[in-house]
């Protein structure tokens, strides 16, 4: 693709140095690598409500599943061995529609909505073909318009929701403004039911004005409107929790539940009828002491500080289909992937990557979200490039499509059929 001249400073809201910096990313894109594990049970759980001002108190208790990062499966890496079909999409691509980064998917119906971080805008393309629909980038002071987009969601009338922090919820109809929820909160994550019932995941930010006794608070909240309905998880404030970066898409639905991941404390649970209960808890081998948050402040600390220095691994992402989850850990500089299914709760170590057995190529895309029995992720065009470079036994069909691709269009969508 062949960029035009730009003889303005600001082209479509992306300034030319952000515009020539995306650019420079999508040559230099890197390659995800990846690795594994190994399993254990424990228990189940349960939760209940408490009369003290709306908090609902858990008695939480989890299925293990442990994780030795050193016992690897070579040969478990097909993506076969999960699935019964892949789909490489690549997005339309012109100078006026440009994504530099993708930090989160959401399809709807016959639709995919990205996020792009880097430039606070919401792209939405056809799912099947890749086609440029619309783009929503509403950002300003305006009464209208949002700070930045911290999250994101489709409710089913296709109304993107957008969560911007300390202003609450704004409902737009492609560019069209609709309404707005004020909700002075900080938050990482949300999610909206049929129902318009609001769950935040506070994350580990302050939120000394929603609760009295800060830094006592919650890491997870239930709304409907302007409204707290319920509290749950509850811990004390640090200010050292913000030194560790904060892992976004928290919430997910798997079987019609509501899930939320606690990416620090690593573990998942579920929400139903504004109940609690606990699901898995990760623990790796490699760490000796894990972080909890009912730890003393020294061992967290000390914990922080591995982490810090790329000495503790750490869930990094967790996706949950009906049959299987995906997650991915960090361990020293690398990020490692495993699956794990999940009638047997038997865990697959895959090596160093997954491999695309129905097309003779590694996969060398980052896995984002799940859609029912859908496994979505997405890689750069280099990416795909390097990765069929001359391979012979490359399959017809990719090798098609590098012959089409520039290294600088738009990300290609990568869709797996899980069986």
């Amino acid at each position: 693709m062949k960029h035009s001249k730009i003889g303005m400073d600001f082209f479509l809201g992306i300034s030319i140095p952000i515009y020539k910096k995306i650019i420079e990313m999508k040559k230099n894109n890197q390659i995800y690598t990846i690795l594994a594990t190994s399993a254990a049970i424990f228990i189940l759980s349960c939760s209940k409500r408490s009369n003290n001002d709306n908090e609902v108190t858990e008695s939480l208790e989890f299925t293990l599943l442990k994780i030795d990062p050193k016992q690897i499966q070579k040969n478990n890496n097909k993506i076969s061995l999960f699935s019964n079909s892949i789909k490489y999409t690549p997005l339309e691509t012109h100078d006026s529609i440009l994504v530099g980064g993708i930090d989160k998917i959401v399809t709807q119906n016959d639709k995919m909505y990205l996020l792009d971080k880097m430039t606070e805008t919401i792209f939405c393309f056809n799912r099947d073909n890749g086609k440029f629909l619309y783009k929503l980038n509403q950002r300003g002071n305006g009464p209208n318009e949002y700070f930045s987009v911290m999250d994101f969601n489709v409710n089913e009338n296709e109304e993107i929701i957008i969560y911007s922090t300390n202003q609450g919820l704004l409902f737009y109809d492609k560019n069209r403004f609709v309404k707005k929820i004020n909700l002075p909160i900080i938050a990482s994550d949300f999610y909206i039911d049929k129902k318009d019932t609001i769950y935040f995941d506070l994350g580990r930010f302050p939120n000394q004005t929603i609760f009295k006794e800060f830094p006592k608070q919650y890491r997870l909240i239930r709304t409907i409107k302007d409204k707290i309905i319920d509290k749950y998880l509850p811990y004390e404030y640090d200010d050292y929790y913000l030194r560790i970066p904060i892992a976004r898409n928290s919430f997910f639905v798997s079987q019609d539940t509501l899930n939320l991941i606690d990416y620090l404390n690593q573990e998942t649970y579920n929400v139903v009828n504004g109940n609690i209960s606990g699901k898995y808890k990760f623990t790796f081998t490699t760490n000796k002491e894990t972080f909890n948050y009912n730890n003393s402040k020294t061992l967290n600390n000390s914990i922080f500080e591995k982490i810090r220095k790329n000495n503790y691994t750490s869930l990094s992402s967790y996706l949950e289909s009906d049959n299987y989850i995906f997650i991915s850990y960090n361990i020293e500089k690398f990020v490692m992937y495993s699956y794990i299914e999940k009638k047997d709760l038997k865990v697959n170590n895959l090596g160093i990557f997954y491999f695309d057995d129905f097309n003779n190529i590694p996969l060398g895309g980052h896995l984002i979200s799940i859609n029912n029995n859908e496994l979505i992720a997405f890689m750069e065009p280099s990416t795909l490039i390097n990765l069929i470079g001359g391979n012979d036994a490359a399959s017809e069909n990719v090798r098609i499509l590098k012959n089409k691709l520039d290294p600088s269009s738009n990300p290609i969508i990568i869709t797996i059929n899980l069986k």
